[in-house]
């Protein structure tokens, strides 16, 4: 894995961390399919999330923003992982 990948893949735990106690977030996806969750709910709080964490560090983030796949690929995975972890039971 490049140097490149482990930073993203370290910005992600941070997100997810970030996201894990959002109350509201695990509301939502307690009362809503995954599909729903990851399409509807969950890209307004990714967005914040990715924005507020891009105020100070803004060419850590450019290649982020400048790739869409990317930045799709790594909304999913935090959706699809939040999605697991708030319906644990």
């Amino acid at each position: 894995m490049s140097e490149r990948w482990k930073r993203w893949l370290l910005k992600g735990i941070q997100w997810y961390n970030r996201l894990k106690g959002d109350k509201k977030l695990q509301k939502i996806a307690k009362s809503s399919d995954p599909q729903v969750f990851s399409e509807s709910s969950f890209p307004k709080t990714f967005d914040a999330v990715v924005q507020d964490s891009y105020v100070g560090q803004t060419e850590a983030f450019t290649s982020l923003f400048e790739n869409k796949s990317k930045y799709k690929a790594v909304m999913s995975a935090l959706a699809d992982m939040l999605y697991q972890e708030f319906n644990k039971g």
